[in-house]
């Protein structure tokens, strides 16, 4: 769980970094506003970045590292991850939807 935390953090986290840092860069200037409406504005959208950026740069990692899903490769005393011969087990692969008759490839004879 660590390692896939920071391994996670290593490749998203500087995107989501620049994210909130470019948008705070495009409602900086509603803070040199004299109006009260603009100056809300302005205060409130900063405290959404910041609380975005902490949850997903620090809170969220730290939850995930503690109580996230296991990893493909646990111990081998792990009963519902190990297999028999030691093997990594693989991701979950999506499960494919029944494919619906043609109504059109349907002939009907009279």
């Amino acid at each position: 769980r660590d390692q896939r935390a920071k391994t996670a953090l290593k490749h998203i986290g500087p995107a989501v970094l620049n994210g909130g840092f470019s948008t705070f860069l495009a409602f900086v200037l509603l803070a040199t506003s004299r109006s009260h409406v603009f100056l809300s504005f302005f205060k409130i959208f900063f405290l959404v970045v910041i609380f975005g950026l902490y949850n997903g740069l620090i809170v969220l990692p730290l939850l995930f590292t503690l109580f996230g899903p296991r990893s493909y490769n646990a111990s081998s005393t792990d009963e519902l991850n190990s297999k028999p011969n030691g093997e990594e087990m693989e991701p979950l692969k999506p499960v494919s939807s029944p494919t619906k008759p043609n109504p059109e490839s349907e002939t009907v004879s009279s």
